[in-house]
């Protein structure tokens, strides 16, 4: 783990895709499903499926469809996505080996846990509480009707609204990419970034983050 800064935290706001959990093979098969069932000719690996990840569902069709993108192919695309991902997210979903481990030590030691997706809601609680149950976060937010992704700081300031204990000064955002790193920024907290996740790993934006976590357990070391 790489300390650009060093300060207590007690709260921890994660990222859900390449974070806490490894997402990538059921989002790449169902959107390759999408783009095969309405006659696309390229398909997505895990590799390239990565970029499109990212800012949410319609960000992730529109980046799919590459010089294809218009109107009515997004459409298309994204009315066969949603059911193809619902369906088959939790086949295709993982734990990252010892993430689950470290936030349950981080848990012990009295941490709130927080997860903050652009996820749309339902699958986010669905997926969450299959790989965590229902009560190791705090509080498990996704993407509702009419709200804006991330990186805007909506999603975090509703954790703060409802949970008055809560301190800036106190919280750390885990991710895994730049959109994180904005998130954190935009909520005015400081940012941690997973290595093993699905970013872009850049020395521009990465130099500004308070801690690097090269491992799960590299976490421990955050909590006071």
């Amino acid at each position: 783990m790489t300390f650009l800064r060093s300060k207590p935290m007690k709260n921890y706001i994660f990222d859900l895709d390449g974070t806490i959990l490894n997402t990538i093979s059921g989002i790449r098969y169902a959107i390759n499903e999408a783009l095969e069932t309405n006659g696309f000719p390229y398909r997505y690996d895990d590799s390239s499926a990565k970029r499109l990840i990212g800012d949410g569902t319609d960000a992730l069709v529109h980046r799919a469809l590459q010089d294809q993108d218009n109107p009515k192919n997004f459409a298309l695309i994204k009315a066969a996505y949603m059911p193809r991902y619902r369906a088959n997210q939790k086949i295709h979903t993982s734990l990252f080996p010892g993430v689950k481990e470290a936030l349950e030590h981080l848990r012990k030691e009295g941490a709130q846990l927080f997860v903050c997706t652009n996820k749309p809601d339902a699958l986010a609680q669905r997926i969450v509480t299959k790989f965590y149950g229902t009560d190791f976060f705090t509080e498990i937010r996704g993407l509702r009707d009419g709200e804006v992704p991330k990186p805007n700081p909506a999603i975090v300031n509703a954790f703060f609204a409802s949970h008055p204990d809560l301190k800036h000064e106190e919280t750390l955002f885990v991710g895994d990419s730049i959109t994180d790193y904005h998130t954190a920024n935009n909520a005015k907290l400081l940012c941690g970034i997973c290595l093993w996740g699905y970013g872009r790993y850049e020395e521009d934006w990465l130099t500004h983050c308070a801690y690097r976590f090269t491992k799960p357990e590299d976490l421990w070391n955050t909590f006071f």
